[in-house]
């Protein structure tokens, strides 16, 4: 974790995992409060995505109570950066911390709903949240297993498992001029050659990343 010099307004700048971070409440609403009422599912696309990074939008403000890190602020945008934490899209972001002197404890124990000690929110105002957002998870880890696939072998004229690093629109194994195809879904490298046995008879073993 890194600090920054303080500000004139008393808060400093720092890195923290998303993990790191308790919510105050024990819900948020499914889009944010600006003017367009914008979903926070379109943000997290945008970021899952890499159209948009954490340093685009407003910083989360925390605080230190009892040893552990609580978001003041910007809990919709916390529960999108655990998101892409879980997902390794990101492993930190930069956030202001209120000074000790400068929080309104009043202020802390109203805003304080929380009744798992901060470790996660419900969404609410939108029943289709969950799945939508499991569609969405779905669709880039599909998009992303086809830009990258890699496949491992356990012999012949490489060495000892050097990896094949395969594109959709390079699909070629070492010289042999044998070629491979993707399955409809994105999901299995499957070889056909003579030569070559396919990935079900261990010949050859497709890891996807």
């Amino acid at each position: 974790m890194e600090s920054d010099e303080s500000s004139e307004s008393g808060e400093s700048e720092m890195k923290l995992k998303p993990s790191e971070i308790h919510f105050l409440h024990n819900s948020i609403k499914h889009k944010f409060s600006d003017e367009d009422e914008t979903p926070i599912l379109d943000t997290f696309r945008d970021l899952l995505y890499g159209e948009s990074t954490p340093e685009k939008i407003p910083m989360i403000e925390v605080i230190r109570d009892n040893d552990k890190w609580y978001s003041f602020n910007g809990h919709r945008r916390l529960y999108l950066y655990k998101l892409l934490e879980e997902h390794n899209v990101i492993d930190e972001i930069t956030v202001k911390v209120i000074a000790d002197e400068d929080i309104d404890w009043n202020r802390v124990r109203k805003k304080k709903s929380t009744i798992n000690d901060g470790k996660s929110v419900v969404v609410r105002g939108d029943t289709s949240f969950h799945g939508n957002l499991g569609q969405i998870i779905k669709k880039w880890k599909r998009t992303k297993d086809l830009n990258q696939v890699q496949i491992t072998t356990s012999g012949g004229s490489r060495h000892h498992g050097e990896p094949y690093i395969v594109t959709p629109q390079t699909m070629s194994v070492g010289n042999t001029g044998t070629h491979s195809n993707i399955s409809n879904n994105g999901t299995e490298a499957v070889f056909r050659s003579p030569e070559i046995r396919t990935k079900k008879k261990g010949c050859l073993q497709c890891v996807i990343l």
